[in-house]
């Protein structure tokens, strides 16, 4: 049995180690985030389909071409050679518009687009033309950023903009708090598409040039122990501590169990009179007066066949009714409470005087019938 046990812990543990790294490991997604073939929430597949149908010729490539009229760039994570080329498109009177809030063609941050943990969405309040149609943007935790002397800021919040248009050459730089409004999951909210439209396709034929974002590819080169993330780890770490303690606690034996004696049980006989003493050192006599009233007339409705739990007045009427004296009865249940020692010995004489005559009445008889 000892053995059972011991397997059946090793095969609990080995489980729930399990079934902990399934849960905390990352679900896996169909494509890059922000990959432009990418179908996933994240994806921004739905931004070059809905381009495409507005009439743009859309260019995926890390390099824009020379021809491009507007261009994208989702992540700002290339050299500087590469940045020049994006940044060219802008210089010869083009659109760049760059989603990367830490790109170094991007201005300076000055907060973020939420309010505590909600990201209501934010309206346009600038003089662009191209943006005289779009009222209001929705994004997911952006940021917002400084407005440079001579450049244009949109969508305020958080003490800075959240869209900022720079001219660069003969065209301009418009750089925004995030890339989340061009994602296939929030490019149908508020005017998120319509942001997109007009600013990378504002006229039929436009060439647009997206650049992909550069991520390493998902597990490239990892191990599967290199795919387990960190709180899972820990998790088996404590759940193995835990089985170690357990075992040591149930292995080692310092001896037989040791029977322990129970508490020792006081006679009532000793608890009553231990209790009498307590209220006689505190001259209780209201107390015992109210016990030995209690008791007579619990007796005395059992005797006159009342319910037990008639009131002291309805057991009073009663014996009275049956010829016991009125004064005695008076004195025994409703009288005044005794407040020293002689006045309850006092009572408990006409208690005991009252509880003999009730004992001497005879009940079946047609005379107390009567006076009942």
């Amino acid at each position: 049995m000892r053995r059972l046990r011991i397997s059946v812990l090793v095969a609990s543990f080995v489980g729930v180690a399990i079934v902990a790294a399934w849960l905390a490991a990352p679900t896996p997604q169909d494509g890059l985030p922000l990959a432009p073939d990418s179908a996933a929430e994240d994806g921004t597949m739905a931004l070059v389909e809905t381009l495409e149908a507005l009439g743009a010729d859309v260019v995926v490539e890390p390099t824009p071409p020379d021809d491009a009229d507007t261009a994208l760039l989702l992540v700002d994570n290339i050299d500087e050679d590469t940045r020049a080329a994006w940044r060219e498109v802008a210089t010869r009177g083009g659109t760049l518009v760059v989603a990367d809030p830490s790109s170094e063609l991007a201005p300076d941050q000055v907060g973020d687009s939420a309010f505590g943990l909600i990201d209501p969405p934010m309206r346009a309040q600038c003089d662009l033309p191209a943006l005289e149609e779009v009222a209001e943007v929705q994004t997911a935790g952006g940021a917002t950023l400084d407005v440079p002397p001579g450049a244009v800021g949109c969508f305020p919040r958080g003490g800075g903009h959240w869209l900022v248009a720079m001219p660069q050459g003969s065209g301009v730089v418009v750089a925004t708090g995030g890339a989340s409004f061009v994602t296939n999951d929030a490019l149908a909210d508020t005017d998120n598409a319509m942001l997109a439209a007009a600013l990378l396709a504002p006229r039929p034929g436009d060439v647009v040039a997206i650049a992909p974002p550069d991520f390493a590819a998902a597990g490239e080169g990892q191990g599967l122990a290199e795919l387990i993330p960190d709180g899972a780890w820990l998790l088996a770490i404590q759940l193995t501590i835990a089985f170690v303690v357990l075992i040591l606690w149930r292995v080692r034996r310092l001896g037989p169990p040791v029977v322990e004696e129970g508490e020792v049980a006081l006679p009532g006989s000793e608890l009553v009179i231990g209790l009498g003493n307590l209220y006689h050192q505190t001259g209780s006599a209201h107390y015992a007066a109210r016990m030995l009233r209690e008791d007579l007339r619990s007796s005395a409705a059992a005797r006159l066949g009342l319910e037990p739990q008639s009131g002291i007045a309805e057991v009073a009427e009663a014996a009275v009714g049956v010829g016991l004296d009125p004064d005695l009865v008076h004195n025994a249940l409703t009288g005044p409470v005794p407040r020293s020692d002689a006045g309850l010995v006092d009572l408990a004489g006409d208690i005991e005087k009252a509880r003999m005559g009730l004992s001497r009445t005879d009940l079946g008889s047609r005379e107390g019938a009567a006076r009942v």
